[in-house]
């Protein structure tokens, strides 16, 4: 210790003690999980206080000013461990490095006003870092591995335990490696409501990006970095056709992603599809993730972005004849560049991997099927402004919309209110995180939910349901002090009597009213 701080010259006795918090704290809680065994802690202290530095050098909080000595160290700031953070902060609170008073009151300021009753999120001096990861490491004993995959979420890991992390938009890059989050807010489970088997004390939102502690293995690009092959989809399409036999083919595909379901687990895997669309038509390629390792993408993703897929395969759905791509363990996706791709016809991709199934006079009616594909017409499946216009027009009750979550109805029922006027059902579909991140104050996004109309005296008369197909995506976390409520299906009496007399939603409402109504009365 005496010889990482003897390196930075003459320091003020708060400088010497910061500096031997850091140390401290590197070798207690980061040095046994860095994958480099042979770093010492001196180095590993030392990249931990240059990583500070690059955060700090641009930042307005006064806080990261440079002292007389030179020396950047956020004297205010101190590194705590995930147990700590979650033994010790019983009530929401959010740090943030970089931004100066003036910088945080601002971001509150919105929320604090719409919201009434709500008081914005506590500010700490406390700095977190750990390694972020997909993984939930275990005890040897429980596996041979000593660690599992985590179902899609996201882990922040140190020596003592890891805790959960909602990340907006996710970097495949930072999985796996040591990080320093100058943002994030910390939401503690609320103690008045029931927690399902397997659910932690809290969870993390990460606010803004993550700084990697050791940049030069930060490598990697989400462009393809050469010329690739691919298969568009009015000529993928056609290798799901019953006829056609591929199954042993790997290929490359690419278009606009139109759909992203949520992460589901049924019977025991966890799996997720996508949709990529045409540049040009309506023709939609069904994707399934299901390789554990590949999971994580779902964080990765965002709609009406344009994608290439490598190395994918077409597969049948179990027990069924419907066909779709797959990804394997050795897939990868990328940002779409004309410049970087070569579109490939199903012609040649026919020829070059020897398909054997497919006999050569087949090949002219091939290049006529992508002929009259690529003639079809693509259509905007909606242009409406609102949800109120998207139900008087009554040409579609399936709908996307943007808002932000005003009131949690009911946890347990998995209702909630947006903008103070619609309501937002979630028991029909999995929701695998628990519903980490809706809190009073989010911003939501949502795609392809059922609309609903129905006069009640005890919810709002019109409902978005989402299902299987559709999907809620956080946009925004709240600034809002509002505990976290999780919403699970196991053991859950309301989603039991959904599934068991296969309600509609009218009828479910009406159930969700007299549970309630009983639990009043009697409870």
């Amino acid at each position: 210790m005496e010889e990482f701080v003897s390196g930075f010259g003459k320091l003020s006795i708060a400088d010497v003690q910061w500096l031997h918090n850091l140390y401290r704290f590197t070798a207690e809680n980061i040095l046994p999980v860095v994958a480099d065994s042979e770093i010492t802690c001196k180095e590993l202290s030392s990249c931990l206080f240059q990583c500070l530095c690059r955060i700090c050098h641009n930042c307005s909080n006064p806080c990261c000013s440079e002292g007389k000595d030179g020396v950047i160290l956020p004297l205010s700031y101190r590194f705590i461990s995930l147990t700590e953070l979650q033994s010790q902060q019983k009530t929401p609170c959010c740090s943030q490095l970089t931004w100066s008073t003036s910088h945080f009151k601002h971001w509150t300021l919105h929320e604090e006003r719409f919201l009434v009753g709500h008081k914005v999120l506590s500010r700490t001096t406390l700095l977190l870092c750990g390694v972020l990861t997909d993984k939930i490491s275990i005890t040897p004993s429980a596996t041979e591995s000593g660690e599992q995959q985590s179902g899609g979420n996201l882990y922040l890991q140190d020596k003592n335990g890891f805790i959960p992390c909602e990340i907006i938009k996710l970097d495949a890059r930072w999985l796996g490696h040591l990080v320093l989050f100058p943002s994030w807010s910390y939401i503690p489970q609320s103690g008045t409501v029931w927690r399902p088997t397997g659910t932690e004390a809290g969870y993390l939102e990460i606010i803004e990006a993550p700084f990697p502690v050791f940049p030069k293995l930060f490598i990697g690009s989400l462009l393809v970095s050469s010329t690739l092959n691919v298969l568009l989809p009015d000529s993928a399409i056609h290798l799901l056709d019953k006829g056609f036999r591929c199954h042993k083919v790997k290929l490359n595909i690419a278009g606009e992603l139109r759909r992203l379901s949520p992460i589901l687990s049924v019977r025991g895997k966890t799996f997720f599809f996508f949709f990529l669309s045409s540049f040009e038509t309506d023709t939609c390629l069904p994707v399934v993730v299901q390789v554990p390792t590949k999971l994580m993408w779902h964080h990765c993703l965002e709609v009406s972005k344009q994608y290439v897929v490598t190395k994918v395969f077409v597969s049948s759905l179990q027990g069924t004849s419907y066909k779709m791509f797959v990804v394997s363990s050795s897939s990868d996706f990328y940002l779409y560049n004309e410049v970087s791709v070569k579109e490939q016809t199903l012609v040649e991709l026919v020829r070059v991997s020897d398909m054997k199934e497919t006999v050569n006079h087949e090949l002219t009616s091939l290049d006529s099927k992508e002929e009259s594909s690529q003639n079809k017409s693509f259509t905007d499946w909606s242009n409406q402004n609102t949800i109120e216009e998207v139900f008087e027009s009554r040409e579609s009750k399936i709908c996307s919309y943007r808002g932000m979550i005003s009131k949690v109805l009911n946890i347990t029922a998995g209702l909630y209110e947006l903008d103070g006027k619609f309501g937002l059902c979630v028991a029909y579909q999995q929701v695998v995180n628990c519903g980490r991140g809706l809190r009073p104050g989010a911003q939501v996004e949502i795609h392809d939910a059922h609309l609903h109309f129905k006069e009640s005296d005890h919810f709002p008369r019109i409902i978005l349901c989402c299902c299987l197909r559709s999907a809620l995506v956080v946009i925004e976390f709240s600034r809002l002090s509002t505990e976290y409520q999780p919403f699970s299906s196991i053991g859950n009496i309301y989603i039991s009597l959904l599934f068991k007399y296969d309600l509609d939603l009218p009828n479910y409402l009406w159930v969700v009213h007299i549970v309630e109504t009983l639990i009043k009365r009697f409870c």
